[in-house]
């Protein structure tokens, strides 16, 4: 199974910041080879994450195996270094939550495969993702993949040959995201909603911007903070921060004369 760099950039909240910022990444587990439902792909140094990770995608993978006894296994890649840490090429897996999973097959073979591979299985792949999503042990953050006829997830570059798990991790709840925390606007996963963002596309909109005003930041609003920059000599790296702020709140303010 060939390697692909997760580059989406993944949110984590206040708590989880400032949980990872007191040396939580140093407790973490090792995902076997092999067991009941699965097998590895990754290289055994790159398959270590929070216990309660670990013991959620086993818990999975044995629901898994009661579907499809005979096979296949579910493919486990990537999950984090044995302390966590950088993790190149990867952007995300250094916290001990992110898990890559091989796409399933139409038959019991285990092989590398893309969402628009004849053997690729859409219904199996929903099946085992949806397996993540309702897993009863470990909230789940995001999953990343590009097939846009599976539920549950989001499209990122990269993700057409694996799909990727995020958990949240122990004891934070998915409704702890929310983009009206103070901080910069961006693209992130889960993506940023609110009445900031909103007012953040409406701005866009009156400085030229063609973008639709739902207070969701998707890669539509990315692309027009990445123009609005860029047109203004800024740089451009599609994070709402001071100097974008300021430009933007100028030009608003011109136009309001």
């Amino acid at each position: 199974m060939p390697k692909v760099p997760c580059t989406a950039a993944v949110g984590l909240t206040e708590a989880e910041v400032e949980q990872f910022s007191w040396g939580f990444r140093g407790v973490y587990a090792q995902m076997p080879q092999a067991g009941p439902g699965y097998d590895c792909y990754s290289t055994s140094g790159e398959r270590h994450g929070l216990p309660e990770v670990i013991e959620a995608v086993k818990y999975i993978c044995a629901q898994w195996e009661k579907l499809y006894p005979n096979g296949p296994r579910v493919g486990i890649g990537d999950i984090s270094l044995p302390n966590g840490g950088p993790m190149p090429p990867h952007a995300s897996h250094d916290r001990g939550i992110d898990v890559d999973i091989a796409l399933v097959a139409n038959t019991n073979e285990e092989i590398a495969l893309t969402w628009k591979h004849p053997k690729y299985s859409r219904e199996r792949t929903q099946q085992l993702i949806d397996l993540f999503l309702n897993n009863p042990i470990l909230g789940i953050r995001v999953v990343f993949f590009n097939d846009p006829k599976i539920r549950g997830v989001e499209p990122w570059a990269g993700h057409d040959n694996h799909f990727h798990v995020s958990f949240l991790s122990p004891g934070v709840s998915a409704a702890a995201f929310s983009s009206d925390q103070q901080g910069y606007l961006r693209l992130v996963a889960p993506r940023m909603k609110g009445e900031r963002v909103r007012k953040l596309q409406a701005d866009l909109v009156k400085v030229g911007m063609s973008i639709e005003v739902d207070g969701d930041f998707g890669v539509a609003t990315d692309a027009a903070v990445r123009r609005f920059q860029a047109e203004q000599g800024l740089d451009v790296d599609g994070i709402v921060g001071p100097m974008t702020q300021a430009k933007l709140a100028q030009l608003v303010g011109r136009l309001a004369r």
